[in-house]
């Protein structure tokens, strides 16, 4: 029992070393801010998160075998805790950082057809939070508050094109929308697997924006009249009358 009793006190020390060293990785993380490392750091922020959820599992360890050992003075690990809510602002921040470069890019260059609307609009609208809050949270770190900002202005440049991505992805489009979707604008149009939001905007149909919106959002009714009824008639065709 004893034997085993310095080994846990031994393993302790270490794990205490540890803690440390992650403490302090953690207050100097605001020396990254450098947008063009976005990856490298966003890898080191992974890394930081996997410590902090070993941390919690071998401190969660620790307890409970100093419970065992009916230890009358329990180790306060709460420092764990406390590291992860300090570390949590920069983790949201190059997290989003990291999504946004990867996803502007999609979103603008990759084919139109692949982009799922309500994806587009959730992902988008939950990053564009994210980083108002950490323009208010960084306010005193000029280095994250520069790539916080720098992020909320790129974001802010994209968010017109949001709507424009949800009226062309319609799921409710059919050839007689695209019909009036080329009377609109004054020529036919309907997007092929090569069609980019880029291209789209490049032929400015973000000016008919208002007009494009009227007709996906009639699409979308006639979309979810046809699903109800649809689903009415399986209901109902075992039935006899």
């Amino acid at each position: 029992r004893e034997v085993f009793f310095n080994l846990m006190l031994s393993e302790q020390k270490a794990f205490d070393r540890q803690l440390d060293e992650l403490k302090f990785k953690v207050s100097s993380f605001g020396q990254h801010a450098e947008l063009s490392r976005v990856d490298a750091i966003h890898q080191m922020v992974k890394d930081v998160e996997k410590n902090i959820t070993d941390y919690k599992a071998k401190a969660a360890q620790f307890s409970s075998r100093e419970e065992l050992f009916d230890v009358e003075e329990r180790t306060d690990y709460e420092l764990i805790d406390k590291v992860a809510k300090d570390f949590e602002p920069y983790a949201s921040l190059w997290t989003n950082a990291h999504n946004w470069t990867k996803w502007h890019q999609r979103w603008l260059d990759g084919p139109l057809l692949d982009l799922d609307p309500d994806e587009v609009d959730k992902d988008f609208g939950d990053a564009q939070k994210s980083m108002s809050r950490a323009v208010k949270v960084f306010k005193d770190q000029a280095g994250c508050l520069a790539i916080a900002t720098q992020l909320k202005e790129e974001m802010g440049g994209f968010a017109p094109f949001v709507p424009l991505v949800k009226a062309l992805r319609d799921r409710g489009m059919r050839d007689r929308h695209w019909d009036q979707v080329s009377e609109v604008i004054g020529y036919t149009f309907r997007p092929t697997d090569t069609t980019s939001l880029q291209s789209v905007l490049s032929m400015g149909l973000e000016k008919h924006l208002e007009a494009l919106s009227t007709v996906s959002d009639a699409a979308s009714k006639e979309y979810s009249l046809e699903r109800a009824l649809d689903k009415m008639h399986t209901e109902w065709s075992p039935l006899e009358f």
